[in-house]
């Protein structure tokens, strides 16, 4: 799968860090679809899954609002699909689901601080993983 084939969810509650995503994502010449609302996250997940327009990865934000958390929304997405490709995401990178992030179902890690390069080789990793 090539970068301009690849379709990317994101699932953050913060607007800017949202878009900031979106357009970096975009730029890398990946194609996005962005949601604000956990739950919403997971369905279009759902509906998409068995289609030609399958997300090939979701980058979660870890703290999430409401009652909703980030490992949830991969247990959900992981229940759904188990060949999920999910990256979580944070500022916190103390966090344990950002330390040991592979025992909640994620396959990386990126800290909110990310740059395009480190998006780009992440998802690149993650792409090649089966």
């Amino acid at each position: 799968m090539s970068d301009q084939t690849a379709k990317i969810l994101v699932i953050d509650d913060d607007n800017s860090m949202l878009e900031l995503t979106r357009i970096n994502l975009e730029k890398l010449g990946f194609k996005v679809a962005t949601t604000k609302n956990a739950q919403t996250g997971v369905e279009l997940y759902k509906q998409q899954l068995d289609s030609e327009q399958a997300f090939d990865i979701v980058i979660i934000d870890l703290r999430l609002g409401g009652m909703q958390h980030g490992t949830g929304v991969a247990t959900e997405l992981l229940e759904l699909h188990p060949d999920a490709k999910l990256i979580v995401s944070s500022g916190d990178s103390s966090n344990p689901a950002m330390v040991n992030f592979s025992e909640y179902g994620f396959k990386a890690r990126l800290e909110k601080d990310f740059n395009r390069e480190r998006m780009k080789n992440t998802i690149q990793q993650v792409l090649s993983t089966t």
